[in-house]
């Protein structure tokens, strides 16, 4: 119930969402969340949402942060969101979504997200 709320406001107030898991699937208390998490976003799939999983510790290990663009899929991520272009105070494109992050220590993770 928590979670249909969450996602019809989401959906209600950005339009589309990329949902962008950086849990730790080696660790057994974030696999639960991982697992749960992808049930609930499974249960709205659609045209609107993209589920992304990221094990950003494994993947950004010794700080190699150049990964995540390619593993994370971001290009695809702003053809599918857009992004604001605003040029001689007209704007040209319109964001239509945005990237959610689910994360359990979000410092470290979403912040480099």
């Amino acid at each position: 119930q928590a979670f249909d709320k969450h996602f019809n406001d989401m959906i209600g107030e950005y339009g589309k969402l990329v949902w962008a898991n950086l849990l730790n699937n080696k660790r057994s208390y974030e696999m639960k969340l991982i697992r749960r998490f992808e049930e609930l976003v499974k249960m709205y799939a659609g045209s609107n949402n993209r589920y992304l999983y990221f094990n950003f510790h494994q993947e950004c290990s010794k700080n190699n942060f150049k990964v995540m663009e390619q593993k994370l899929k971001l290009g695809s991520c702003s053809n599918f969101l857009g992004f604001l272009v605003k040029q001689r105070g007209r704007v040209d494109k319109r964001q239509v979504g945005v990237l959610r992050t689910n994360c359990l220590d979000c410092l470290d993770r979403t912040n480099i997200c």
